[in-house]
């Protein structure tokens, strides 16, 4: 219940986010990074996994204080794009990615703190 409401609210502000221009690639539906990934290396593979891992690393960069990467990989990102981009086809990568920095912030602020 708990994910279908983090999902929910993550939906509501991307949507309020909808006038946002973003610089993305073309061609960066959830459709084709999905056939791109299954069709093995490719120069467009490599533009759309570095603007994924260029995003996320920026939104990171800009929320420090949770330090919401921490413990994430490169493979976990592309999993969980993967994930959402098979589950929804014809949204657009950008919205994948805002998705997961709300499963990423959600993540952190829930984290045990570390002792000091």
């Amino acid at each position: 219940m708990k994910r279908v409401l983090v999902a929910a609210g993550a939906l509501l502000a991307l949507q309020a986010h909808a006038s946002v221009h973003l610089l993305a690639v073309p061609d960066d539906s959830c459709g084709n990074w999905t056939a791109l990934r299954a069709d093995g290396p490719s120069p467009a593979r490599i533009q759309l996994k570095n603007w994924v891992i260029g995003f996320i690393s920026g939104w990171a960069w800009t929320n420090y204080k949770l330090d919401p990467v921490r413990g994430v990989d490169q493979n976990a990102v592309l999993g969980a794009i993967d994930n959402y981009c098979r589950e929804h086809p014809l949204d657009a990568l950008p919205d994948a990615a805002g998705v997961l920095t709300f499963d990423l912030k959600d993540r952190a602020l829930h984290r045990p703190r570390e002792p000091r």
